[in-house]
């Protein structure tokens, strides 16, 4: 309990109530008891003519010694906005999972084809709460297309001359 996270030397010191020591080796380990936050967004669901998306996640805590806690925050970015938070819900053990889904809307800044990038461990502004074996795996980024129909616009009002039999010629040649 005297090794602190940060240190890089320990001090080891022998005594003995003889006059000599000998020592052949000395082991030591160092367990580090974290966990490690890994999230990954497995589906987005969207819908014709709206920027709302819902994303289908999960959250890992992989390679880890330690359990992640319940309430770890997760923040969901578009284009550096960020659009939504969650939190994990449940104490995920060594190498458990826990699977969510967030309703979110794509901002109108936004291109239609758009990434968004969710990462675990994030308050919304960069900075996590939870300390971590690895620090830089913990985020993940997902590209898609929002579909939206083309906007038409209305004809102008186009009129001919009758060829005969109610017939007439129209050039459409500049209309989309």
């Amino acid at each position: 309990n005297n090794i602190q996270l940060g240190d890089t030397s320990a001090l080891i010191q022998l005594t003995s109530g003889h006059d000599m020591v000998l020592m052949n080796v000395i082991l030591t380990t160092f367990n580090s008891q974290l966990p490690d936050a890994v999230i990954a967004i497995d589906q987005v669901d969207k819908t014709c003519d709206s920027p709302t998306v819902t994303v289908h996640y999960t959250v890992y805590n992989p390679n880890a010694t330690d359990p992640l806690p319940s309430g770890t925050p997760i923040a969901f970015y578009v284009d550096s906005i960020l659009v939504g938070q969650a939190v994990t819900q449940t104490t995920l053990p060594i190498n458990g999972s826990e699977q969510g889904q967030l309703v979110l809307t794509i901002p109108p800044s936004s291109p239609l084809n758009f990434t968004l990038l969710a990462v675990v461990d994030d308050t919304g502004n960069g900075s996590g709460i939870v300390q971590e074996l690895i620090e830089n795996n913990n985020s993940t980024t997902w590209s898609d297309l929002l579909w939206f129909s083309p906007v038409l616009s209305p004809l102008e009002p186009i009129t001919s001359c009758n060829k005969g039999f109610t017939a007439g010629q129209f050039n459409f040649f500049n209309y989309a």
